[in-house]
């Protein structure tokens, strides 16, 4: 919705570093109004908010994501399905390069068996997008695990994204049609 600057960077940074599930929320419901801007055909079966990792959940006491989720939810009328587990114990994603990034990528999640997911068209709900690192992690399992399709929105995007793009789609293998992902932001 954003570029990751000024005014979006003091939201986000607040919402997450300053936890504050109002934030969070409000996040939510300003990206669920900008999606039929966002995106032209939405379709949808369910939506699925990228976790926090559970240390970082200690901390804050809720993941900001489930909360935009829930928003978003409302609107659309489309259920939540928090499939995502993060799975390993690691240095936060922001406090590393992107080559860092990327190599930290392996097993970062698991999808809980839900029949609902196998076929389904996916909403990946994210907060910001810096390098695509972890939204491409995570639509690579939810394809895995039978989605047939992965739409990411995400409150902003980091000016540099565009440079990271390319080096993504090596490490997933992913033609330029983002491997079944459409990356909104």
């Amino acid at each position: 919705m954003w570029v990751y600057s000024g005014l979006a960077r003091d939201l986000i940074r607040s919402m997450k570093y300053r936890p504050s599930m109002r934030l969070a929320r409000l996040g939510g419901s300003l990206l669920a109004q900008a999606i039929p801007n966002l995106f032209a055909d939405p379709h949808w079966n369910l939506i699925v908010p990228v976790p926090s990792s559970a240390r970082t959940y200690r901390k804050r006491l809720f993941h900001p994501c489930v909360e935009m989720a829930h928003e978003i939810s409302r609107v659309l009328s489309l259920p939540v399905r928090p499939l995502l587990i993060h799975d390993r114990r690691r240095a936060p994603q922001a406090q590393l390069h992107h080559d860092a990034r990327l190599r930290n990528l392996g097993a970062l999640f698991t999808v809980r068996k839900d029949p609902t997911l196998v076929g389904a068209r996916v909403l990946l709900v994210e907060d910001v997008i810096t390098t695509g690192a972890t939204i491409a992690a995570a639509t690579s399992c939810l394809k895995e695990a039978g989605a047939s399709s992965v739409d990411v929105c995400a409150l902003a995007r980091a000016q540099s994204w565009g440079r990271f793009r390319e080096r993504v789609w090596r490490v997933f293998n992913w033609t330029n049609s983002y491997g079944g992902a459409t990356l909104r932001s």
